[in-house]
């Protein structure tokens, strides 16, 4: 599995950076009285979603890492679980946003950590 770039910066922005855990319940509403609920699943995924500010030279990088090693981002790889600091497996979303500010590259991104 493929590592993120290290010349790319190592955390997200703290402005426009969000986490969430997966809905992992499943609800059943029953004729009278409260629903039952359930577990779905073990594994639940953590969707965030984050910008980065980078360079001409950065998002070349980006753009490689994404496009080439991770075949338009259909693959997994190795980077920090932003909130315990730890090792974890992401993967994207969606397609990457770029746009240009001020001779910086502005790159929004939708990842997951997956269990």
């Amino acid at each position: 599995m493929s590592a993120w770039p290290s010349t790319l910066p190592q955390s997200p922005q703290a402005e426009g950076f969000s986490q969430l855990k997966d809905d992992n319940v499943i609800r059943s509403q029953q004729a009278t009285g409260p629903a039952k609920t359930r577990r779905r699943t073990t594994a639940a995924t953590q969707p965030f979603s984050f910008q980065l500010t980078l360079t001409d030279a950065q998002l070349s990088t980006f753009l490689t890492f994404h496009t080439t090693t991770l075949k338009d981002g259909s693959l997994s790889f190795t980077w920090v679980d932003h909130l315990n600091g730890g090792a974890a497996s992401c993967r994207f979303t969606s397609q990457p946003v770029y746009s240009k500010n001020s001779g910086w590259w502005v790159v929004i991104c939708n990842m997951e950590v997956l269990p």
